[in-house]
């Protein structure tokens, strides 16, 4: 059981670095089929996690985010984040501003390159992602799986599996829809992945 205030002294005790913490749903047993929540104790932690940013001088960069990928719905479905930045790392006139654009966990190493390592190489050099404090446009993002390829706009979600099938998943109805074929929407979220090839193909050829 996590104890929030004493957790949070936990906390702060660790080294400064990048710090990955994730809660796993399970099964009861082998046998079982019944998912166990752990959203209880992950609420406890963010709670000890924010209590431990009270008592910090120097605040600390925090994603909180969900993975969510056991099935095709949840795949192609957008999940919140919380992004906490430091007010000296904001490019934000707000502390509190909301970022309404989609994103991407490939957004974090541009992020955290150019707000935690101070890193003001173009991002394009290294990552797909981009800086979140400083994301002002909507974009196609696309990622593989076992399943096939996914690219994402701020509409909708699209599988296409190996066999050139479509499926869609609808972010405004948070529902899986049939849509035809969308080729260039494919070809958007292929350009997506290669992007980053292209460029370092680029630099070495300089």
């Amino acid at each position: 059981m996590i104890y929030p205030p004493i957790f949070s002294n936990k906390l702060n005790t660790k080294k400064a670095g990048l710090h990955v913490i994730y809660f796993k749903s399970g099964k009861e047993n082998d046998n079982s089929e019944k998912t166990i929540s752990n959203d209880y104790q992950f609420s406890l932690f963010v709670d000890a996690l924010l209590l431990a940013q009270k008592q910090k001088q120097q605040k600390d960069i925090i994603w909180i985010s969900s993975i969510g990928n056991q099935t095709n719905e949840t795949q192609l479905s957008t999940k919140p984040a919380l992004l906490i930045a430091p007010a000296t790392t904001s490019q934000r006139d707000s502390s509190r501003a909301v970022i309404n654009k989609l994103t991407s966990h490939m957004d974090l190493q541009s992020t955290l390159m150019t707000n935690w390592l101070n890193c003001s190489h173009d991002n394009k050099n290294y990552s797909n992602g981009t800086d979140l404090l400083s994301l002002n446009r909507d974009r196609v993002i696309a990622n593989t799986s076992a399943n096939g390829l996914m690219v994402f706009n701020k509409d909708k979600s699209v599988l296409i599996d190996q066999n050139g099938n479509f499926q869609s998943y609808s972010s405004q109805l948070a529902a899986p829809i049939t849509v035809n074929k969308d080729f260039p929407l494919m070809i958007d979220g292929v350009h997506f992945i290669k992007r980053f090839s292209k460029q370092m193909l680029e630099n070495v050829n300089e």
